[in-house]
């Protein structure tokens, strides 16, 4: 390389932003090419990885000038990467730089970190019955709570917050010391979760994460789970579902088609014999799964009285989770990340 001579390197990924990001050093060689060896004939550094677009150029001063420009080129990535946590970024080999371009913008790029947190569930809505599975083993041990009462029997709000946070401290703590599914559940799910934190991270840090993330899971399903009996509770003290047995869905339909639409020719009866009975069969089952909150509260009566018919109580309890798990503890969480 000649004394004129301009040189461009390209790498692979930025890492004047990412050692910048995650306090981090690496490239020594690269470095040493840079500083010792070039001389400030590094007119440009260019790399992909992070998919988005940035350039920095170097603020005149009078110290040594390693690298003129810094550019990340990733726009032909599948997704997008934020550029806004890179707003902050000034420093590269003792040589100042400011941003001259960036796509998208730190205002879009913040606006779209808030609207993937925001719309997460509205775009990906299948998501939850994942969810729902996640938190009903995560609080399987927990079912069912027959003695709320204490909940609802205090003189004031304050009181009533007091008394429900207790009881889910006193369902954590259960989970720690009894609870084999719960406990394993939550132990895979912490595995889980700290591996998917960046392994630039220390160890230490990715435990730290690790633990808040399944902890505000776990907070959440408890919360949930604890709403669900309450809600429950209540339902079958005022006599408000649970009092007809099962299949009522299916009985209405039943009384309301011999009502309006009579049989004289006895129809419905041959097509009953020729089908062996499916007939009313596909009917009757296809109905109760649009009535599993009766489904569920009779097999609630029956676990809280008898501990039977688990199988069918933990059937409705995956659905109802499904449906109930909004996530929105998560959310506010990744929100106070992402604000600060």
């Amino acid at each position: 390389v000649g004394e004129r001579d301009s040189v461009i390197i390209m790498t692979h990924e930025p890492n004047w932003l990412l050692d910048w990001y995650f306090n981090n050093v690496s490239g020594k060689n690269v470095k040493h090419l840079i500083c010792d060896y070039l001389k400030g004939r590094c007119k440009l550094r260019i790399a992909g990885d992070m998919h988005h677009y940035m350039r920095h150029s170097y603020v005149p001063s009078d110290g040594p000038v390693y690298v003129q420009h810094l550019l990340v080129n990733g726009c032909g990535g599948a997704f997008l990467h934020p550029t806004h946590v890179f707003s902050n970024f000034r420093k590269f080999y003792g040589t100042t730089y400011e941003s001259k371009a960036a796509y998208p913008s730190f205002e879009d790029s913040s606006r779209i970190a808030l609207g993937n947190i925001l719309k997460f569930r509205k775009k990906n809505w299948q998501f939850d019955f994942i969810g729902g599975i996640v938190y009903f083993v995560l609080v399987f041990s927990m079912f069912p709570q027959c003695e709320l009462n204490h909940i609802l029997r205090e003189d004031s709000f304050s009181g009533h917050l007091r008394s429900f946070f207790g009881t889910v401290w006193n369902a954590f703590m259960y989970v720690l010391e009894h609870s084999y599914v719960s406990f394993a559940g939550a132990l895979l799910l912490l595995i889980v979760a700290i591996t998917f934190v960046p392994s630039k991270l220390s160890r230490k840090k990715r435990a730290m994460i690790g633990v808040l993330h399944v902890s505000a899971h776990l907070a959440a399903a408890l919360i949930l789970m604890l709403l669900l009996e309450l809600g429950v509770e209540t339902c079958i003290q005022h006599k408000l579902l649970a009092t007809s047995g099962y299949h009522t869905l299916y009985q209405w339909y039943r009384s309301v088609e011999s009502e309006h639409f009579p049989d004289p020719t006895g129809l419905r009866a041959r097509i009953e014999q020729w089908t062996f009975g499916l007939y009313p069969a596909c009917i009757k089952y296809l109905m109760s799964a649009f009535d599993i909150p009766e489904q569920y509260l009779q097999e609630w009566n029956a676990v809280t009285i008898s501990r039977g018919s688990s199988h069918i109580l933990c059937f409705c309890l995956s659905l109802f989770l499904g449906l109930l798990n909004t996530r929105g503890f998560i959310s506010a969480w990744k929100l106070l990340v992402h604000l600060c």
